[in-house]
């Protein structure tokens, strides 16, 4: 039993940590995103630019 209650607290805990880390990714992407537009539209930014943010975001998303 003090096995099994083990084993459910560390998957708990597992489960939590993906949450979070599922969390912490769309916030990065997000702020990513929004800054590169908006850098875009202030003309600091080309095109190109917000092309190679969606490439390595798309990867980033990939290997998660």
């Amino acid at each position: 039993k003090k096995y099994r209650d083990t084993g459910f607290k560390v998957w708990f805990l597992s489960e939590w940590i993906l949450v979070a880390n599922g969390t912490m990714l769309a916030v990065f992407l997000a702020v990513m995103l929004g800054t590169s537009i908006y850098l875009f539209q202030n003309n600091v930014i080309s095109v190109g630019v917000i092309v190679m943010v969606i490439a390595i975001l798309s990867k980033l998303i990939e290997y998660t």
